[in-house]
């Protein structure tokens, strides 16, 4: 059982990996399509463009955090520990 537990733990972090990947790429080729348009539609020079390539970049940022944050709320579940974070051994926690 265990072996086919960490065949299941491995797959699914190849999976998080291609996500993140597809989720970054598509972001940006998206942002930056529709820049190139509003560029080409309002003779914007390159700015559109260049504003869609960063928001297409900051889109994917936000896909690794969410990812990231998945990611570790699975460990802690896996391990059992509660929803505690290190070095918040603040009175009142």
């Amino acid at each position: 059982m265990q072996r086919n537990e960490q065949k299941r733990t491995t797959f699914s972090f190849y999976g998080a990996a291609i996500n993140l990947g597809l989720n970054m790429a598509v972001g940006v080729a998206v942002f930056t399509a529709v820049g190139y348009y509003v560029d080409q539609r309002f003779g914007g020079g390159r700015a559109f463009t260049l504003c869609g390539i960063f928001l297409g970049l900051l889109y994917g940022a936000y896909e690794v955090w969410k990812v990231v944050r998945q990611i570790n709320e699975a460990a802690k579940e896996q391990q059992g520990r509660p929803d505690k974070t290190p070095g918040d051994d603040s009175p009142g926690n």
